[in-house]
C-alpha cells in the first residue's frame, strides 16, 4: 500500500540451515519401479519413496502378484505401499486414482493453504504428509503466519517443502517450474492405464468448463473432456492452474460395425401396427434393455393372454388412446403368440399371430438408443460458493449507516485525557496493510462506508476513500476514528526469522532506499510491564543509546545520554507523556540520566501483522528503522547502506 512517503517495503531474507539427516525425496521415475499399481481392481500412481513401518500394515497383492501394504485405517491419501528391497524401512507410496468415484477430493483439495514463494520460485500444496514427521525434516523457515517451513534436506533448490499444520500434522507443497509443471511428477506420467506428457503449449486455462474431473494423478485433481478411458487429453488443476498433457502415442479407436437389420422381418398384415426396426444409421449402445423411461405411457390391463380382432386397428404405436380391451375378443387366442424373453414388455394386445412365425424382433425396438443417451457432465465444483446470509448476491452493500447485521461486543473503555475511548486501537492490521489512527471525525465527513467487521468494541468501516478506514461506536453514531495507511511490505515467504535486507522503493526523483541488518538489540533489565527498553549491549550498564517500546501505544522513545543530544520539543515530550514514554530516564546502578530526542511511529509492516517496522516520526528516509516481532524478545534493527 501506499505511504505518505510513497514508498513501499521489500524483504529479501537470507537462508540459514541446520544439520539433519536426509530422507528420500519425491522424484521423477527412473523405471526401477512401475508407474501405477492395480490392486483389487482399483488404479494407483506412484507418488513419491517415504519411511513406512511395514510391519504395521495390512498386506495386499496386487495384479501382477507383488505384495503390498495398505495401513489399517485412518489414512487421508488412501495410499498403497510397494516395498523397497534395498531399504526395508521405506516403500515407494502410491495413490488411489478415484477413477470409479472421480468426486472424491484428491489430497490438494483438502487443505486450506495458498502457494509459498521465494526467490523467483513457487511451491504448491500438494495435500496433507502423514508419512513423514518434523524430526526426520530440515528446518529452514516459516510461513508469513508463523508456521514453520521444512525441507527434506539442506541441497537447494527444494524440490518440495512441509509446513506445520493447523492440526499439528505437516502440509507438503511442491516446486513448480515457470509453466506451472509440478516437479515430483515425471515427463511422462500415467493415468487410467494410459501414459502422457505435458503439452508443448500450456493455454495458462483456470476454468474447468467443458472439463469433466475423472479422478486424481496422485495429489491433484484431474479433469478430461470424456468420461471414460481412452482420452483424448488431460488437464490437471495445480495451484489454481490447469496443466495440460496430451497421450504419449496415438489413440486407437476400435471400429465399430453398423448395426444390421434383422434378415427377416416379421410378416405383418397391413393394417397391423408398425415394428419398428433396427436402422443402420443408428447407434448401438451396448446391450438393449427395457428401461422404465420407455414403458408404453398405458399400463396394460391383466388378461388371461394377448387377444386378437377381426380388423387389427389401424394404429401405428400403442397410446393411451387405444386400450388393449376396447374391442372384445371374437376368436380363441392363438397358441403362439406368447411372448419371447426378447420381446420388450407389454406388447401390443392386437399384435396378430403372424408376428410370432418369425424371430422376435430385435433389442433395438423401439427407438431405444435415445434412452441410454448420457447428459453433459457438470464440471466438479472445486469450492463451494461464498454466501452472504444477509444479502441477495447481486445486491450492493447497504450505507453504514443502515447496517444493522453486524453487533460488536466488548467494552471502549473510559475516555482518556484527550477525549478518546482508552480501548481504540493505536494501529490496525487489515488486507495485509497497517493503519495508525489520526484523528476523530465527524461521521459525515467521512464518505461512503461499508461495515465489514468488529475491532473488539468498535464497527470497522471500509471507505471510498484510499488508504483509509474508520472505527465507529453504534452508541456514538456522530463520530468516527480515522485511521490511514502506512508502508507495507509483503513477506510470502521467509527462509528465516532473521531477515537481512529491506529495500525502501523510492518514486518520482526519490531513489530507492536499502536498509541492512544490524545485530538486534537486548532487552534491558531495566524494563518495565509497559515500557520495553533495548539495548544494543545488554551487559553494558550505561549504553550510549536506548529505545523505549511503549507496548500498549506501538511507539517508541529514542533516548541518549543527558548532554550528549538535544531533547525533544516540549510539544514533542507532551506528545511522549501522553503515550506513557517519559522524558527523561535514569538507569544503572551508578544512575546516568537519559533525556527523548525523538518519537518513533510504525513507519510500515509486514502483510502478515508480525513485523511492525518503526522509524524517526517525519523523516522520510531515517538512517536507522528498527522491527518489533512479537515472536521475538530482542528488537530487529536496520540502518540504511549508501
Amino acid at each position: 500500500m501506499r505511504f505518505r512517503r510513497c514508498g513501499a517495503l521489500v524483504l529479501v531474507a537470507m537462508v540459514v540451515f541446520g544439520l539433519a539427516a536426509p530422507i528420500p525425496m519425491a522424484r521423477a521415475q527412473d523405471g526401477a519401479e512401475p508407474p501405477e499399481l492395480v490392486v483389487e481392481g482399483q488404479r494407483y500412481a506412484f507418488d513419491r519413496e517415504v519411511p513406512v513401518a511395514l510391519d504395521q500394515l495390512e498386506q495386499r497383492v496386487d495384479e501382477a502378484g507383488a505384495t503390498v501394504s495398505i495401513k489399517p485405517a485412518g489414512d487421508p491419501l488412501g495410499a498403497v505401499y510397494l516395498p523397497l528391497e534395498a531399504d526395508p524401512a521405506s516403500a515407494r507410496r502410491y495413490l488411489p486414482e478415484y477413477l470409479d468415484a472421480p468426486d472424491t477430493a484428491c489430497p490438494a483439495e483438502v487443505v486450506d493453504a495458498g502457494t509459498i514463494q521465494s526467490d523467483g520460485t513457487r511451491y504448491v500444496p500438494a495435500g496433507p504428509e502423514p508419512d513423514l514427521t518434523p524430526d526426520a525434516l530440515v528446518e529452514v523457515g516459516s510461513t508469513n503466519d508463523g508456521r514453520t517451513i521444512y525441507a527434506p534436506s539442506a541441497d537447494q533448490p527444494f524440490q518440495e517443502l512441509f509446513a506445520a499444520g493447523a492440526d499439528g500434522g505437516l502440509v507438503r507443497y511442491v516446486l513448480v517450474t515457470d509453466a506451472g509443471v509440478p516437479v515430483s511428477l515425471p515427463d511422462e506420467i500415467t493415468f487410467a492405464g494410459q501414459q502422457f506428457t505435458v503439452a508443448a503449449e500450456q493455454p495458462g486455462a483456470t476454468s474447468t468448463e467443458g472439463l469433466t474431473k475423472v479422478g486424481c494423478m496422485t495429489d491433484f485433481p484431474a479433469f478430461a473432456p470424456a468420461t471414460e478411458a481412452p482420452f483424448a487429453s488431460l488437464s490437471l488443476e495445480v495451484g489454481g492452474q490447469l496443466i495440460a498433457y496430451e497421450p504419449a502415442a496415438p489413440i486407437e479407436t476400435p471400429a465399430t460395425a453398423p448395426a444390421t437389420p434383422p434378415a427377416s422381418p416379421p410378416a405383418s398384415p397391413p393394417s397391423t401396427p408398425a415394428t419398428v426396426e433396427a436402422s443402420p444409421t443408428l447407434p448401438q449402445i451396448g446391450p438393449l434393455e427395457p428401461t422404465p423411461t420407455h414403458e408404453p405411457t398405458l399400463a396394460p390391463t391383466a388378461t388371461p393372454a394377448p387377444t386378437a380382432t377381426p380388423e387389427p386397428t389401424a394404429t401405428t404405436a400403442p397410446t393411451a388412446t387405444t386400450p388393449p380391451t376396447a374391442v372384445p375378443p371374437t376368436e380363441p387366442p392363438t397358441a403362439t403368440t406368447t411372448p419371447t424373453p426378447t420381446v420388450p414388455p407389454a406388447p401390443s394386445p392386437t399384435a396378430t399371430a403372424a408376428s410370432t412365425a418369425a424371430p422376435a424382433p430385435t433389442p433395438t425396438v423401439p427407438a431405444a438408443p435415445t434412452a441410454v443417451s448420457r447428459p453433459t457432465p457438470t464440471p466438479a465444483q472445486l469450492q463451494p460458493p461464498a454466501v452472504v446470509p444477509t444479502l441477495p448476491p447481486s445486491a450492493p452493500p447497504p450505507a453504514a449507516a443502515t447496517v444493522e447485521t453486524i453487533r460488536c461486543a466488548g467494552s471502549p473503555g473510559a475516555p482518556d485525557a484527550n477525549g478518546l475511548p482508552s480501548r481504540l486501537p493505536a494501529s490496525l492490521q487489515y488486507g495485509g496493510t497497517g493503519y495508525r489512527f489520526v484523528a476523530s471525525v465527524p461521521a459525515s465527513d467521512a464518505g461512503t462506508l461499508t461495515q465489514v467487521g468488529c475491532v473488539g468494541a468498535f464497527d470497522l468501516y471500509t471507505s471510498d476513500e484510499p488508504g483509509r478506514l474508520y472505527l465507529g461506536l453504534q452508541s456514538a453514531p456522530d463520530t468516527l476514528y480515522r485511521y490511514e495507511a502506512t508502508s507495507s511490505f509483503r513477506v510470502e515467504f521467509e527462509v528465516t526469522s532473521d531477515p537481512r535486507l529491506i529495500l525502501l522503493q523510492g518514486t518520482g526523483d526519490q531513489p530507492d532506499v536499502t536498509y541492512a541488518a544490524a545485530d538486534p538489540w537486548a532487552r534491558s533489565t531495566y524494563s518495565s510491564v509497559t515500557l520495553v527498553l533495548f539495548v544494543a549491549d545488554a551487559e553494558q550498564q550505561q549504553p550510549d543509546r536506548v529505545l523505549g517500546y511503549a507496548v500498549d501505544q506501538q511507539a517508541i522513545g529514542e533516548y541518549v545520554r543527558e548532554g550528549e543530544g538535544e531533547q525533544a520539543s516540549a510539544e514533542v515530550l507532551a506528545e511522549a507523556e501522553a503515550l506513557g514514554i517519559h522524558g527523561t530516564l535514569t538507569l544503572g546502578t551508578d544512575p546516568q540520566r537519559y533525556v527523548l530526542t525523538s518519537l518513533w511511529r510504525p513507519f510500515g509492516t509486514t502483510t502478515n501483522g508480525w513485523v511492525m517496522i518503526y522509524g524517526p516520526e517525519g523523516v522520510a528516509a531515517p538512517d536507522r528503522i528498527v522491527g518489533v516481532d512479537p515472536r521475538r524478545l530482542d528488537l530487529l534493527v536496520f540502518d540504511k547502506r549508501d
